[in-house]
């Protein structure tokens, strides 16, 4: 089985390959990894490795990683990638970076109450 190395050399090269056919600037591309079922350890490994965005799909487990991290003085970039149900946009607001999964205007306006709350 390859390293952690290798799959992350494998996608950036393959983005970079990509963005070079469709004449774009690798450097304009982000690449986010979806931490999905894997360890903080994991997660703290391909951060020191040079990846910078990660992604959950459920807030709980985003609260729980970001801790561990945190803990450990690793602070990557947070992707919350899952449906926020309302009762959950405060937390939400306060641990991510950014919410790609919004459904609706009211909870757009509710994570926007939050995140000013919150600064």
């Amino acid at each position: 089985m390859s390293s952690l190395r290798d799959r992350l050399e494998d996608v950036r090269r393959r983005v970079a390959n990509a963005s070079e056919r469709a004449h774009r600037d690798p450097a304009e591309v982000r690449i986010v990894a979806v931490s999905k079922t894997v360890t903080s350890e994991t997660v703290a490994e391909a951060y020191h490795l040079g990846q910078a965005d990660f992604a959950e799909n459920r807030v709980q487990e985003l609260c729980d990683k970001r801790a561990a991290l945190d803990a450990d003085g690793v602070h990557p970039k947070w992707h919350l990638i899952g449906h926020v149900q309302s009762n959950k946009a405060k937390l939400a607001a306060g641990l991510s970076d950014i919410i790609q999964s919004v459904g609706s205007l009211k909870l757009a306006q509710l994570l926007d109450s939050h995140s000013r709350d919150q600064g």
